[in-house]
């Protein structure tokens, strides 16, 4: 389970900088691609490689997920990489993409949980 997180936590690491990049140079639409891929990556990593319970661990990377974009989102707009947005701001914005990021990650989890049911359905054999 250890190793599933650890490799969860690196792809989110992964993803800070595309999200800093998508901030920095993108428009609006580009900037909530990695918003949302993010997640959705880090779930099929966690649950993929999860020894038991995959969809659980994969959806449940939503939250560590959703907290390291807000803080993103904030350090950003703080140094002028992104439109300057107060802390409310950033909370309201955090607060109504949270149920997306959590469908992300579910989509994510129930992709992982396939992949590593048909890569232990194709070991048996």
């Amino acid at each position: 389970m250890t190793k599933a997180w650890l490799l969860a936590a690196g792809v989110m690491l992964l993803g800070i900088p595309a999200f800093l990049a998508a901030l920095a140079f993108g428009s609006y639409w580009v900037t909530l691609t990695p918003w949302f891929l993010v997640p959705f990556a880090t779930a099929i990593v966690a649950s993929s490689s999860a020894p038991r319970r995959q969809f659980n661990v994969g959806l449940l990377t939503f939250v560590p997920c959703g907290l390291v974009l807000f803080v993103t989102a904030e350090i950003a707009s703080r140094y002028g990489l992104a439109d300057s947005l107060d802390l409310t701001g950033t909370l309201v914005a955090f607060a109504s993409s949270l149920p997306i990021v959590a469908a992300s990650s579910a989509a994510g989890a129930f992709l992982g949980q396939q992949i590593s049911r048909a890569i232990s359905d194709r070991e048996r054999r």
